[in-house]
């Protein structure tokens, strides 16, 4: 796949988060490191997935889901989606181009449960599987609660120029997805978001929200330091 996604926005959208469960459901396959929903990108807004939204997703699902084993394999499971259609699996790492693990294809009533090989290393990664029938179709999102799954947050470090201001939050330049002020958000170097204007360069703190988005808890303004004076005229 050709198109590459800024590193902050992956990281916001869906980090995959550890969740280690008991190796008693299928012996050999290793524990569960991490399942979510498969979303039709169509549901989705622009604002809420930026790179991976297309005009074009039309392609239907009752309900989906992708789940990660500690021994390198990802299962694939769509019900209710497009008969007899044929979807390319990728991976996008947080900042990389994505990459094709494989395929996955529905029988007659759209139904399809496959296991491909997933060879990253380690438990924790940053990025999002997406589901491409000509354009993206499904992407991961929401993780399902587990047992054994750890309260982990993902915090976020970004600085930038900002390019638009709404009422409740900002958006950085070549970031399209939204940064939102709560009440608890904390202001440094400025009054607050209404003391903010396009064009200022801020650094944000935060973390990411259950559904993706990023919360910002430190808003700090960077202050550009003044171009230094020129000796006095005598």
């Amino acid at each position: 796949m050709g198109w590459k996604v800024p590193a902050v926005f992956l990281l916001a959208f869906v980090p995959f988060r550890v969740a280690v469960l008991a190796d008693d459901d299928e012996p050999g396959r290793g524990e569960k490191l991490f399942e979510a929903a498969l979303l039709r990108v169509a549901d989705i807004g622009a604002s809420r997935i930026g790179a991976f939204y297309s005009a074009n997703a039309s392609d239907r699902l009752r309900s989906g889901s992708v789940e990660v084993r500690r021994k390198h394999e990802v299962e694939i499971r769509l019900d209710g989606a497009e008969p007899s259609a044929r979807y390319s699996v990728q991976f996008c790492w947080l900042g990389a181009a994505c990459q094709t693990i494989g395929e996955v294809q529905t029988d007659r009533n759209g139904d399809a449960r496959e296991r491909l090989p997933f060879s990253l290393p380690g438990t924790d990664f940053s990025g999002v599987f997406v589901l491409v029938r000509g354009v993206p179709q499904f992407v991961s999102g929401w993780r399902f609660p587990t047992e054994a799954a750890p309260a982990v947050t993902t915090e976020v470090s970004l600085k930038g120029e900002i390019s638009f201001i709404g009422a409740n939050f900002l958006r950085l330049r070549g970031l399209t997805l939204d940064i939102v002020v709560t009440q608890e958000t904390r202001f440094e170097r400025v009054s607050g978001l209404s003391a903010l204007k396009v064009g200022d360069e801020v650094i944000v703190e935060g973390y990411v929200r259950g559904d993706g988005a990023i919360v910002a808890t430190v808003i700090r303004l960077d202050e550009k330091p003044s171009p230094p004076h020129g000796p006095k005229a005598r």
